[in-house]
């Protein structure tokens, strides 16, 4: 395969590329891992981006200005992930900003229910839960993410995208590589300590 094209220049000769992170993956805490910043050229960035939906259309149905996208949920499986106040700081995020931004909750399948009683405009397509690319593109035009350690994190520390991810014991934020300089994790032993104006501090700082 002609990797030209899809690689930067940077990365362009893969076998020197590994060879010069050998020791940065062997030494690595803590697990045995890279990261590698600006892999694909900026050219094959754009080819991708336009296989991904314009949301205005959908996000003009409920907001004319700038979001804060939370992420409340998390797996069945995995509810020792789940942080219980998130409605509580929704309530407290609305009275902060009031016109200044609106708060979108963007549930996935049977998550609806919940979703309509923490105070927030929930985002859905045709009255279901909207596609992963149109939730990577909703992720991408946010202003500011908080959310549980889920998925939809990860995609927001992917983009770079300012916002908070919430820890408790059940893994860390260094283990899982999720933390960079615009999304930052706090982390507790107990979720169910972690109070909403310690949270509500931590977002003024990072929106202002």
């Amino acid at each position: 395969m002609n990797y030209s094209k899809i690689l930067s220049k940077k990365s362009e000769n893969l076998n020197d590329l590994a060879l010069s992170l050998k020791s940065h993956y062997s030494l690595a805490d803590p697990f045995p891992h890279i990261q590698i910043d600006n892999f694909f050229s900026n050219e094959y960035l754009e080819t991708v981006l336009q296989e991904f939906p314009d949301l205005s259309k959908l996000t003009d149905q409920y907001t004319n200005r700038d979001y804060i996208l939370i992420f409340p949920f998390c797996s069945k499986k995995h509810q020792n992930k789940k942080w219980p106040y998130f409605k509580d700081l929704i309530s407290k995020i609305r009275r902060e900003y009031k016109n200044n931004y609106s708060v979108l909750i963007a549930p996935g399948p049977g998550e609806f229910e919940e979703a309509n009683q923490l105070n927030a405009k929930v985002v859905m397509y045709n009255g279901e839960s909207i596609s992963i690319k149109m939730l990577i593109s909703l992720i991408y035009d946010a202003k500011f993410i908080i959310a549980n350690d889920t998925g939809p994190a990860h995609i927001a520390s992917h983009l770079k995208k300012k916002g908070l991810v919430l820890f408790g014991s059940h893994t860390s934020a260094k283990k899982v590589s999720i933390e960079n300089s615009n999304f930052r994790a706090i982390t507790v032993k107990n979720l169910a300590d972690l109070n909403v104006d310690t949270v509500m501090e931590e977002v003024k700082i990072k929106l202002n």
